[in-house]
């Protein structure tokens, strides 16, 4: 129902009975030509919203969510105590690289409840650590040959440089690619999520949103699991009968040859049959939530460079800031002034020690001066970080005073003092007069 309900009312809001998708047309005319559009409304129910895949990898890949899917260690795969979350994480290094039976992956099945048709939305999150250049698959559904229907989440898909989070998704007719803007492949534990609604596709690294592009309308992902689903590596479609494992027990779902694997660590491994939002209510699962659960490094900011004006009695303003989503960690911050004072200059004072970001400093003699602001992160307690930022401290002139339009009513020789030489100026002048309706005035023009 439409309310208000007159056909003219230049705003009009729609109330639905129902889950569904709906398409509402929207008809004008200015009384000689008509116009109209069409706009898709999607109408779900939040109570349909579950965890649809789940692999903790706790020393085993049981599905945890409301499926069975239950994974399948291949090759090299075994398990770590190098984890994000919990006690162990899964090793997908590969000490055999030359050895194809050596790639270790995780096989999870023909997994059709993965597949999500139109309008498909979905969330795919993992957590990852490895410091490979190569394209590395964390989790993919669907085969990329004929029938390529697909979606992966992925480090270093594309080059220029490789080492970006990365979302595929491939309805066999049109390609989306959405790239993240950070290199990953540092060696430190990342959180890397994969969303995509009924138009758009985005990647989030960290706890932040990277990059997204649109999803051309219609876009339809079932029908993936001519290969199934599996974590750490990918798999081309088989395009003949040959290309089948004859020892496998989900035939054609297991066949074609893997590729892009991953050469690092996974845990954590999490499909939602929604599109989790960057925040949410407590009930549900949310980008930020499941940053909080792990290690990730902090992001020190030192503000921007500035120039300030030298007052002795105002301290300047910091305007640095540290930002850790990850799990609570005791994070210790830490100013210092990395710039040499010339002898016998006192050192800027920090408040608080210099223990907050955005404290104050004072200043007591101008110059140019670099401060660091450096947070021990408990997650990484032996590699500081740290960022500077370059403040040029001036000592204003009478000079700065006039040029700002702020010289004292009577100051008349401009030496931003009011005192006997100014009134020595005003006598030296005084009873003069340039009134030109005076006739005893000196004509001023």
């Amino acid at each position: 129902t439409f309310s208000p309900s007159a056909p003219s009312a230049p705003e009009v809001t729609a109330s639905f009975s129902a889950k569904g998708i709906y398409e509402i047309l929207c008809q004008a005319t200015d009384g000689t030509k008509d116009a109209n559009d069409v706009v898709t409304v999607v109408v779900a129910d939040r109570a349909d919203e579950q965890l649809v895949g789940y692999w903790d990898m706790e020393q085993n890949v049981l599905d945890q969510s409301i499926n069975s899917n239950d994974g399948e260690l291949v090759g090299d795969a075994d398990y770590t105590d190098d984890s994000a979350i919990g006690d162990f994480a899964m090793n997908l290094i590969t000490e055999d690289a030359a050895d194809p039976n050596a790639l270790g992956y995780v096989y999870l099945g023909p997994a059709p409840e993965l597949d999500f048709a139109y309008p498909g939305d979905f969330s795919v999150a993992a957590w990852v650590k490895t410091t490979s250049t190569e394209q590395s698959n964390i989790f993919t559904k669907g085969g990329d040959e004929d029938g390529g229907i697909r979606y992966m989440l992925s480090v270093g898909e594309t080059s220029n440089p490789r080492g970006r989070a990365e979302l595929i998704l491939d309805d066999n007719v049109n390609k989306v690619v959405v790239t993240g803007s950070t290199l990953i492949n540092d060696g430190k534990w990342h959180l890397v999520v994969g969303v995509r609604d009924m138009v758009s596709a985005r990647v989030y690294v960290d706890g932040m949103l990277e990059a997204s592009a649109a999803v051309p309308a219609g876009y339809d992902l079932s029908g993936t699991s001519q290969t199934g689903a599996y974590i750490g590596i990918g798999i081309l479609s088989p395009f003949d009968a040959d290309r089948a494992d004859p020892n496998s027990p989900y035939d054609v779902y297991k066949a074609g040859a893997p590729q892009k694997a991953l050469n690092g660590l996974v845990d954590d491994v999490r499909v939602y049959n929604w599109a989790l939002a960057l925040e949410d209510n407590a009930e549900y699962d949310s980008i930020r939530s499941l940053a909080a659960m792990g290690p990730l490094p902090a992001v020190v900011d030192a503000g921007p460079d500035e120039t300030y004006l030298l007052n002795p009695s105002i301290p300047y303003q910091l305007q640095g800031s540290v930002i850790d989503l990850g799990r609570e960690s005791g994070n210790v911050a830490l100013w210092q002034v990395q710039s040499t004072i010339p002898d016998g200059l006192p050192e800027p004072m920090f408040s608080d020690d210099g223990t907050n970001p955005a404290g104050t400093v004072q200043f007591f003699d101008g110059g140019v001066y670099v401060l660091q602001l450096t947070v021990i992160d408990g997650d990484y307690p032996d590699e500081p970080i740290s960022d500077t930022v370059t403040i040029t401290v001036e000592t204003p002139t009478c000079q700065d005073v006039i040029d700002a339009g702020l010289v004292l009513p009577g100051d008349l020789n401009q030496d931003c003092e009011v005192n006997l030489a100014d009134l020595a100026l005003m006598l030296e002048k005084w009873t003069l007069c340039n009134d030109p309706a005076d006739p005893d005035c000196p004509w001023p023009f």
